[in-house]
């Protein structure tokens, strides 16, 4: 809990600037990005749709919720392969929005993914599944106007 003094020029109090006592460890924050526990998750993460004819289950994510986000894709039957394909809500009209999910790969068989055309940087293509017992990451950022960056990360 090392402390430094600031001299605050926007802030006067008779004509002199003042001095404000700031913690080390905040002041070397500039630049990061830091959430309070209440927002990490949202409970109800992406919304699951129902399954079509194929099996197939339509992924929402929604771009107005929390900013981190969880999926679980375990199979309500063990073993039992699932397709997920996913969509996008509460897209920017103006403002640009990024959510991160992260994705829990199944207890027992896989889940396979469908992405839109979205741009993945450091991918040639997006990604198509994820095995059971891993985890990844999936970083999504809306410019609006259909401009999506996607980033995908899983463990090894």
């Amino acid at each position: 809990d090392d402390y430094v003094m600031v001299h605050d020029t926007s802030v006067t109090a008779n004509g002199t600037a003042q001095l404000k006592k700031a913690k080390v460890s905040t002041i070397q924050k500039v630049g990061t990005t830091e959430y309070s526990h209440a927002t990490k998750s949202d409970p109800n993460g992406p919304q699951l749709g129902t399954e079509d004819s194929d099996g197939d289950i339509t992924t929402t994510i929604d771009l107005g919720g929390a900013p981190f986000q969880t999926l679980s894709t375990d199979p309500p039957a063990g073993g039992v392969t699932k397709d997920y394909n996913f969509v996008l809500t509460n897209q920017p009209s103006g403002n640009v929005k990024t959510v991160s999910i992260r994705i829990v790969g199944p207890s027992s068989g896989t889940a396979n993914f469908t992405f839109p055309s979205w741009n993945w940087p450091e991918r040639s293509s997006a990604p198509g599944s994820i095995a059971t017992g891993k985890v990844a990451l999936l970083s999504i950022t809306d410019f609006g106007g259909g401009d999506i960056v996607a980033a995908y990360v899983v463990t090894t």
